[in-house]
């Protein structure tokens, strides 16, 4: 087994889940996105298996591989965002375990994210909002303080 998939093994079995205290479910998350950078390496790059090295961990290399999650996968630019991460993430990782690594998680780290599409907020109706700030009972105590937070939490909302 070469450094680079021993490092891969004790980031997932070791690092995310003992050291960072991440969830199952987010270790899993992260072993599908480098399973995905694997499986590109291999299949579209034709780098065997056992020949990936870190070397294969350069800017130009992840940046056709977020271009084939995007044109060939259909990754929304999240999803793209998200895989790169993992890939800052486990370089970061690698070049704190072995200082002959810590160049590709710089060089990595210059990959630029994909922009997404902001999400829109929506207001409440003036209508609506009365509605809502007349639901506590202002006649007794803790009511007149329910609507007195609900106020202050309108008021810091919009500033």
């Amino acid at each position: 087994m070469n450094d680079f998939f021993k490092i891969v093994k004790r980031y997932l079995l070791e690092y995310l889940p003992l050291q960072r205290n991440f969830s199952e479910n987010t270790v899993k998350s992260y072993r599908q996105g480098l399973n995905l950078f694997v499986s590109y390496l291999r299949d579209v790059a034709g780098i065997p298996m056992n020949r990936i090295t870190f070397n294969h961990c350069t800017r130009e290399v992840v940046l056709g591989f977020l271009d084939w999650l995007s044109a060939e996968r259909g990754c929304s630019p999240a999803s793209v965002n998200q895989r790169l991460m993992i890939l800052r993430s486990f370089l970061k990782y690698a070049g704190e375990t072995d200082c002959a690594f810590v160049a590709f998680g710089i060089d990595v780290a210059t990959v630029p994210t994909r922009k997404t599409k902001g999400r829109q907020v929506e207001f409440l109706l003036e209508s609506a909002l009365k509605t809502l700030l007349a639901q506590p009972d202002a006649r007794t105590k803790t009511g007149h303080r329910n609507q007195f937070f609900m106020i202050l939490m309108l008021v810091a909302a919009v500033l």
